[in-house]
């Protein structure tokens, strides 16, 4: 059913794979994405709330998380994802994967903006780390260890 025709509708659908369709019919690949991306998930977590890079990236992650569990729940009840949101040619998915890139593509601009503020590359923080002074008791002073 399209609400504005040729460009967004309500088509309901049933994905076995991953978000927008990805890896359909694959069973253990899919469980094998969910728990690897579970596993980045809790992690980021973690160092996030250890140590906040952006002041509104947990808000993001729960953005990730709310998309997560909602698929997870559906994956677990029914083994597949009901997905029913159709704009224009994109693959047809659901409130849950809308949630999931939106939480990604929220960290992306925020980390995009911490380093611009910053002023520091990631090139040049990990070359920055590569130096480091060390003392040497045998020249008697300090000197730069790579």
């Amino acid at each position: 059913h399209w609400i504005i025709p040729g460009w967004v509708g309500i088509h309901k659908t049933y994905n076995k794979g991953i978000i927008f369709g990805f890896f359909q019919d694959s069973g253990w690949v899919v469980w094998a994405v969910i728990v690897i991306a579970a596993s980045v998930l809790l992690y980021s977590t973690y160092t996030e709330i250890r140590a906040p890079a952006h002041r509104f990236s947990l808000y993001a992650l729960g953005f990730i998380w709310g998309g997560a569990m909602g698929n997870l729940l559906d994956r677990i009840r029914t083994g597949k994802v009901v997905d029913f949101i159709a704009v224009w040619r994109w693959p047809i998915f659901n409130l849950a994967d809308a949630s999931i890139v939106l939480g990604i593509l929220l960290l992306m601009l925020f980390y995009s903006r911490e380093g611009k503020r910053e002023g520091v590359s990631a090139k040049q923080a990990l070359s920055q780390e590569s130096h480091i002074e060390v003392e040497n008791p045998d020249k008697g002073g300090r000197e730069e260890a790579q």
